[in-house]
């Protein structure tokens, strides 16, 4: 395993103290697409139709997936 380049040289130390604060919703990026409102008009329909859309998309291009 290789140290990007960008934490060579860096430590733990280096790191701005945080609370528990920062940690809070509103300052962390959503890990799921319903953490607020901008898809709150998405229906289930929609959902499946994507879902086998990109089924169709990955069966019509085989990737190796790691």
């Amino acid at each position: 395993m290789d140290v990007p380049f960008y934490n060579k040289g860096r430590t733990v130390a280096d790191v701005p103290l945080r609370n528990w604060k920062d940690g809070a919703r509103e300052n962390l990026r959503p890990d799921t697409m319903w953490a607020d409102d901008r898809y709150v008009d998405v229906t289930k329909e929609e959902i499946q139709a994507a879902k086998e859309r990109v089924k169709r998309r990955r069966q019509a291009n085989p990737v190796e997936r790691v």
